[in-house]
């Protein structure tokens, strides 16, 4: 604590400092900018005034026992009002303890910043500090005018403050055993509910115990604080919980020991729709999302956006029968038409997983991983349908883990590799043409299919760097064939997302001119057509490669995600029965697959077929014309 006998020092600091002795009700000590500010001609007439006479008891207790934390190294800052000759001055000080030269503990106080109000209040009180003296028995023995201004004079018992009897009790208790208290607290007030950092402390030094309750209102401070906590946990978007919100949600539950069921949902193809339309009406679309899910679910226990298109759902339903009816009817609000301005009616699908809590996993970290694995299961079988957990999907998850931490590495250690399958022509013999798939050869999990790592591509954003080094592998193979008088042709599959993708397009296009002589040998699948939102850039973008020799495959129609009149409005060379239509050959499909076949003919459109595993389906292919198919019957796949 500051001593006397340094004040010399403070002399001639451009603040306005004092030392007030609260014992004496008198300025002790004064510099030069503090005369000014108590409008005082000298030191001597500044220490002869007498604050005793508009100083209240309950005021009084507060300094008396803020000296008690002086002596401890307190110091606070606070807004004050003083009136220096009836002048009104508010000022923000700061308050700190000082031992005189009698060994008594003064308050020292500097003012920081000053303005002038024009009123007349007390002589010194604090402007945002109400403050009120009372007996143990809870009735009001003094109080300072602030006080008076915001409860009137009827307010004499300390009860009435707060918003219970009990917790008026509570307060009273605690002062009482621990001699002061603070908390922050909602009050009622004749100018509604506010927050208040009230402070009680025990005056023993009356003859009757006594104790001073200092306020100050916080409400302003307390709002901001909420609003940022609300900013916390919630998605500014949608106004939704976000990943930190249901996370704490979840931890409650779990807590708790609630059982709930978790829905988790991914959007199918919505970076497509951020591409093309813009993150502006992509975010309205998933607003609207998030507004009906919370109008249709409202008995949910917690509805969240985790980040980009994926959402939670959680719901207290856990019996698997009203866990599968909730989940068809999640899927089914997902699906409905979404009337979006700027987009008009707009339809999207989402790949749902589901789990439960906690008989699909005992901790919180586990039934989101548990769901996710689902959801992913989901993407897998074709999208825009819902799976729910069963523990053979355990191995899924550490697969998917594994694949997450090491595809960056593939690429630079060359642990992908073209994998060829043959394609037989209509006669049964090789025509001289295959079927080129991207394998990882991971030195954790063996060979992985594209079906497999594809999906974590595409999650961490690795898409196009993928479909280009799949560009350059085939480039390589095919100059090995020409280099050995080989004049083989190779079909690659590519994503129709990907030809609405300059930076995708202007690399390809680089590497075809980079060997011109090897595009034509080049066969390009397209899959994804459910993502193709704009057919007239597919159609520019495919005539830039077709000028370079590169010829087009489409497929997909037994699935439903490819509308038949793309055949007739993209640029095509080829159509290719799916694995399904020729897997379904003698189950009634027969007439589908003659159908699209008759349609190729008509367009003067090559065929072939894919999975062919047994001799009676090569055989039916044959009578139906298709001119060419590969699969496990054709032929041992080769690997480059």
């Amino acid at each position: 604590m500051y001593k006397e006998r340094d004040l010399n020092a403070l002399t001639d600091l451009h603040n306005a400092i004092w030392v007030y002795d609260v014992q004496k009700y008198r300025i002790h000590w004064a510099n030069v900018q503090a005369l000014d500010f108590w409008e005082s001609e000298s030191l001597d007439e500044l220490c002869q005034r007498d604050f005793r006479e508009n100083m209240s008891d309950a005021v009084y207790a507060l300094l008396e026992g803020d000296l008690d934390n002086f002596r401890d190294g307190a110091v606070y800052k606070q807004w004050w009002t003083m009136f220096p000759r009836g002048i009104r001055k508010e000022a923000y000080c700061c308050f700190s303890g000082i031992e005189l030269a009698d060994g008594r503990a003064a308050m020292m106080v500097q003012s920081l910043v000053t303005k002038d109000l024009l009123e007349t209040e007390l002589s010194v009180h604090s402007a945002a500090t109400v403050a009120s003296l009372w007996n143990l028995d809870g009735a009001l023995m003094s109080a300072n005018p602030m006080f008076t201004d915001l409860y009137g004079k009827e307010l004499d018992r300390f009860e009435a403050l707060f918003s219970s009897a009990a917790q008026a009790k509570e307060l009273l208790a605690a002062v009482r055993e621990e001699g002061h208290i603070e908390r922050e607290l909602f009050l009622p007030t004749p100018n509604g509910g506010r927050w208040h950092n009230v402070q009680l402390r025990i005056n023993r030094n009356s003859r009757k115990p006594l104790f001073a309750v200092r306020q100050n209102d916080i409400t302003e401070r307390k709002q901001t604080e909420i609003y940022h906590r609300h900013l916390a946990i919630m998605d500014p978007l949608t106004g939704l919980l976000n990943r930190y919100g249901v996370m704490k949600r979840l931890e409650s539950l779990a807590e708790d020991q609630q059982e709930f069921s978790l829905f988790f949902l991914d959007l199918d193809n919505f970076k497509t729709i951020n591409d093309f339309y813009g993150h502006e009406k992509g975010d309205r679309l998933l607003k609207a999302l998030a507004d009906r899910l919370q109008y249709r679910f409202d008995g949910a226990m917690a509805i969240a956006r985790l980040g980009g298109d994926e959402f939670l759902l959680i719901h207290p339903d856990v019996q698997l029968a009203d866990v599968e009816r909730l989940g068809d009817q999640v899927l089914q609000a997902v699906r409905e038409p979404f009337d979006i301005t700027g987009l008009g009616m707009f339809t999207v699908t989402a790949s749902i997983g589901a789990a439960r809590y906690p008989q699909d996993g005992g901790a919180v970290d586990a039934i989101l991983r548990h769901a996710d694995a689902a959801m992913y299961q989901a993407k897998g079988h074709g999208k825009s349908r819902i799976e729910y957990f069963s523990r053979s999907m355990t191995d899924a998850i550490h697969q998917r883990q594994v694949m997450r931490s090491t595809i960056a590495k593939a690429f630079e250690s060359r642990a992908l590799s073209l994998q060829l399958a043959p394609l037989a022509a209509l006669d049964g013999n090789l025509s001289s043409a295959y079927v080129g798939e991207l394998i990882w050869h991971s030195d954790k999990l063996g060979n992985l299919s594209p079906d497999t790592f594809y999906p974590i591509a595409e999650e961490n954003g690795m898409m196009i760097q993928l479909y280009l080094h799949q560009f350059e592998l085939a480039r390589e193979q095919l100059a090995t064939w020409r280099a050995k008088g080989k004049q083989s042709q190779l079909m690659l599959k590519v994503s129709l997302r990907q030809l609405q993708n300059d930076s995708f397009v202007s690399s390809a296009l680089q590497q075809l001119d980079e060997a011109p002589e090897l595009a034509p040998r080049i066969l390009l699948e397209l899959v994804d057509a459910d993502d193709l939102v704009d057919i007239d850039c597919a159609v520019e973008v495919m005539q830039r490669f077709s000028q370079r020799g590169v010829q087009f495959a489409l497929g997909g129609f037994c699935s439903g995600g490819t509308p038949l009149t793309l055949l007739y409005q993209l640029p095509l060379t080829h159509i290719k029965l799916d694995k399904q239509i020729v897997d379904d050959l003698d189950k009634g499909g027969l007439p589908i697959a003659l159908s699209l076949l008759n349609i190729a003919s008509q367009l003067n459109l090559k065929t072939m077929a894919e999975g062919v595993s047994d001799a009676d389906q090569e055989q039916t292919l044959k009578k139906l014309g298709c001119q060419m198919f590969y699969g496990k019957h054709i032929k041992q796949c080769m690997t480059v």
